[in-house]
């Protein structure tokens, strides 16, 4: 099942790293515990005007992250997405 990321929060304006996501029909929840879910094989991706892209769990220097796949076309990024 295909789970849609619909808001994101910050840790801080400075540092821009999402700590947090909402996932539809869920509850907000930490940023770490969705990376976890898609290292276990869940499905999460964004959508932003009717454009679909999937979200992928990184690490860089021991730090956890969630990205989307780059494919050109900036509103679908977490970045983009209201904050909860």
């Amino acid at each position: 099942m295909a789970l849609r990321i619909i808001r994101k929060r910050w840790n801080n304006e400075e540092d821009q790293i999402i700590t947090h996501v909402q996932v539809e029909g869920e509850e907000t929840t930490e940023a770490w515990k969705v990376w976890d879910r898609i290292k276990a094989g869940e499905f999460f991706y964004v959508l932003v005007q009717g454009r679909q892209v999937t979200v992928i769990a990184k690490a860089r220097e021991g730090k956890k992250y969630l990205t989307t796949n780059p494919d050109g076309f900036k509103p679908n990024n977490l970045d983009e997405l209201p904050n909860c």
